[in-house]
Parts: C-alpha cells; sequence; structure tokens
C-alpha cells in the first residue's frame, strides 16, 4: 500500500489507483500522486478539510486541478442537523478571517456550488 502512495517511494506501483482512508492520514502524509479528494463526511472545523485537499495538493504533484467533491447529508438529513449550512459558514469565516489564499472555492466555483445547491 505505501508503494503506492507514499511520495519517499523511490519507485512507485501503481497497483491501487483508490486509497479510503479515515483522518489518520490528514496531516503529515504526502499524497502528491492524487489529484481528487472525496469528503463523504463533513469535520465541523474547516481547517479539518483544508488539511485533506492539503495532502494532494503538493508542490511536486503532476495535476494542474485538485478536485475535492463533498457529499452531504439528504434535504431531510440537512433539515434535522444543519451539517451544510454549518460547514458553508464556517468556511466563509475562514476564509473571511485568512483572505483569499485559504479560499478552498474560486467565485466562479463558488457560484457553480450556490447554484447546485439550489436545484
Amino acid at each position: 500500500m505505501i508503494q503506492n502512495f507514499d511520495a519517499r517511494v523511490r519507485k512507485p506501483k501503481d497497483t491501487y489507483r483508490i486509497l479510503i482512508t479515515t483522518d489518520a492520514l490528514a496531516e503529515g502524509v504526502s499524497l502528491h500522486r492524487s489529484n481528487v479528494v472525496l469528503n463523504y463526511d463533513i469535520p465541523w472545523n474547516p481547517t479539518r478539510m483544508m488539511q485533506r485537499v492539503g495532502r494532494v495538493n503538493r508542490v511536486d504533484t503532476k495535476f494542474e486541478k485538485v478536485y475535492t467533491y463533498n457529499f452531504f447529508p439528504s434535504t431531510q438529513g440537512e433539515d434535522a442537523i444543519g451539517l451544510q449550512a454549518a460547514a458553508e459558514a464556517k468556511i466563509e469565516a475562514f476564509i473571511e478571517m485568512l483572505g483569499s489564499d485559504a479560499a478552498l472555492l474560486t467565485e466562479n466555483e463558488r457560484s457553480n456550488h450556490l447554484i447546485s445547491s439550489n436545484v
């Protein structure tokens, strides 16, 4: 497994194309051979989300873009717990506090997200 995903391996293998992990790999691991992050669970702390994306968004990555997909509860679940609204509010507060360098989404991506969320 390590020979497929660890950046320190001199001769990486391509045995696996998908790595499913917990937050155990959220810090201190470079996954620069990847360019997609699927957040099945949204952490309450936006810094945790940025750390997850940061594992693949590395200086030595071979990809020009990193794609991040976030799964949120159904409408019924959202009505009950308000996860999406809370996560978006925290991310916006984080961006306001740290400025545009901390943005996870460009203005165009934010507009597209808002449009797709309202469909």
